[in-house]
């Protein structure tokens, strides 16, 4: 489940990235866009199982792994980390609720069976934070 997770994290990064780094991945794709929009391509899919394994009976172990890597794309989110200094908040509390605010919007969605494009959720994600679409 860690590898499989870190494998889904370094594909989201290296996507964002201008240089190739020659890393094969499991996941492909051609999407575009904003690394949030990009993951929940990915759980939409069920690629790899992601979406099982948010759901399985090992759910709370992935759900660790997957907030630990929701973490690192929102440090690297310039719009989302100045929000919290904007606010004074401190920057691991932040972290820690924006990315358990992002793993219960996808176990939502799940239960809503996809009902919203992956666009809306995204656009819905920033809005929660009070911050425009990234």
């Amino acid at each position: 489940m860690k590898e499989l997770c870190d494998e889904l994290f370094c594909h989201i990064f290296d996507s964002f990235e201008t240089a190739e780094n020659g890393h094969i991945h499991i996941f492909e794709c051609r999407e575009q866009g904003d690394v949030f929009y990009h993951l929940l391509v990915h759980i939409k899919n069920n690629d790899n199982g992601l979406s099982l394994l948010l759901t399985g009976e090992n759910k709370e172990i992935f759900a660790g792994y997957f907030k630990k890597g929701l973490a690192g794309l929102l440090v690297n989110n310039g719009e989302i980390m100045k929000a919290a200094k904007e606010r004074g908040i401190d920057e691991d509390m932040w972290i820690n609720h924006v990315s358990s605010a992002f793993a219960e919007i996808v176990k939502w969605w799940q239960r809503e069976e996809y009902k919203k494009t992956a666009d809306e959720i995204t656009a819905c994600f920033y809005a929660c934070l009070g911050i425009k679409n990234c």
